[in-house]
């Protein structure tokens, strides 16, 4: 499960041996991501990285059992992150396709649910009915995940208030949503 700051600060593996990849290129995953002058003044990108390949964050985990669906064997992958002093945002998009996606955000959710953390640095996972994020998508602490038609978006801040972190959510929601129609 995607902990902390996303897999911008640890980035991502060197893509593989160029080979067929259905969805989304990496251009239209990029467009798809709010930008620095869509976010708050003056932050400034810090990190920017692609890649191609499974990950675990792009297969459904059941959280009480502690296991992993197998994860999309070849996903494109981008990740961002700016920052301007103490308040951050990173995204992290792969495009595991609709199903899997949709998995995705229900396995978490379930998991959640069913075993929950006992863990007091842990932060409650609530799913967001109004304003709906993309076609699922679940909340925890100020990371958001969205699944949108192919695509699926682990949106994180840190240093923004709760409102801050509502509204770029609700902007990539509608972005993605913009780039990539549910079917």
């Amino acid at each position: 499960m995607l902990t902390g700051v996303l897999a911008v600060a640890c980035g991502l593996s060197a893509p593989a041996a160029a080979s067929s990849i259905d969805g989304p290129s990496f251009k239209q995953l990029r467009e798809a991501l709010l930008t620095a002058e869509e976010l708050p003044g003056g932050m400034r990108l810090v990190g920017d990285d692609q890649a191609r390949g499974g990950d675990s964050d792009f297969a459904a985990w059941d959280r009480c059992d502690n296991e992993s669906s197998k994860a999309a064997d070849n996903v494109r992958m981008i990740s961002v992150g700016y920052r301007k002093g103490d308040r951050h945002v990173g995204m992290f998009l792969g495009a595991p396709g609709a199903e899997e996606a949709l998995a995705i955000v229900a396995a978490k959710l379930d998991g959640a649910r069913r075993c929950p953390s006992t863990d007091p640095e842990d932060l409650p996972v609530t799913q967001w009915v109004h304003p709906r994020l993309g076609d699922a998508s679940l909340v925890f602490g100020h990371t958001a995940i969205i699944a949108q038609g192919d695509v699926l978006l682990y949106f994180s801040t840190r240093g923004i208030d709760d409102a801050g972190f509502a509204a770029l959510a609700e902007a990539s929601a509608r972005k993605l949503a913009k780039h990539f129609p549910s079917s």
